[in-house]
Formats: C-alpha cells, sequence, structure tokens
C-alpha cells in the first residue's frame, strides 16, 4: 500500500506541476520571453501533457522490467512507435496544421501511457498475489 500512495502522490505531483507549466506558458509566455514568442506559449502549452508522460513511462518500463517483462517491454515499444508514425503520417496527409499535429501527439501519448499503466497493474496483480 505504502508504494501506490507514493506513485499516486508521484503522478499527482507532476500533473500539477505540468498542468501550472502548460497554464503558465499559455498565458504568459509573451511576457516572459517577449513578444515573438506569443504564439509559441500555445505550441508549448500543448506540449505540455507529453512532459508528464514522458515523467511516468520510465517507471511503467522499469516495473515491467522488473518483473522480468522484456518481450513485452518491446513489443510495447515498437507499438508505441508505429502508433506515433502514424499519427505523424496521418497529419502529413491531412495537410493538418502543425497545431493538430501536436494535439494528435499529445494525445496519443496520453491514451498510451495510461494503456501501459492499465497494463502493468493488470500484470502485477497476476504476478504478486495480493495479500
Amino acid at each position: 500500500k505504502k508504494e501506490i500512495q507514493v506513485l499516486a502522490l508521484f503522478f499527482l505531483g507532476n500533473i500539477i506541476l505540468f498542468a501550472g507549466l502548460g497554464i503558465i506558458l499559455a498565458n504568459y509566455s509573451e511576457f516572459i520571453f517577449g513578444s515573438q514568442w506569443s504564439e509559441a506559449g500555445i505550441y508549448m502549452a500543448a506540449l505540455s501533457p507529453i512532459g508528464f508522460v514522458y515523467t511516468i513511462l520510465p517507471i511503467f518500463s522499469q516495473i515491467l522490467a522488473m518483473m522480468e517483462f522484456e518481450t513485452q517491454l518491446l513489443y510495447i515499444n515498437i507499438v508505441h512507435v508505429i502508433l506515433l508514425a502514424i499519427v505523424t503520417l496521418a497529419a502529413y496527409l491531412a495537410n493538418s496544421s502543425f497545431w493538430l499535429l501536436i494535439m494528435a501527439y499529445s494525445i496519443t501519448e496520453i491514451i498510451f501511457a495510461l494503456g501501459l499503466g492499465v497494463y502493468c497493474s493488470v500484470l502485477a496483480m497476476k504476478k504478486r498475489p495480493i495479500s
């Protein structure tokens, strides 16, 4: 139970950090970086969820490695790369804006991280008996 509390606190802290960072960058990038960077704040805010995802993905990878699921981790990473390539290719073929590409990329990463978290939880329940 202690491990779950620590992970929950870590996730909550990261959500607050990256949500706050996204809000600050979206609203104050022109003030912080100058008038030339006013549009960049929107893109930085859209990319802030990816910062959260990239802080939790290594944790899930380590959990799978510790549980000796290296083969599954390889397949998961292959699927991850293929998903990102499909999203990028679809945005390119649709002649969509860079903004739409970033949003699609962020949403894909969030969904992937949530799916990986559920998958790790299921594997952990099967591998370790609940006491």
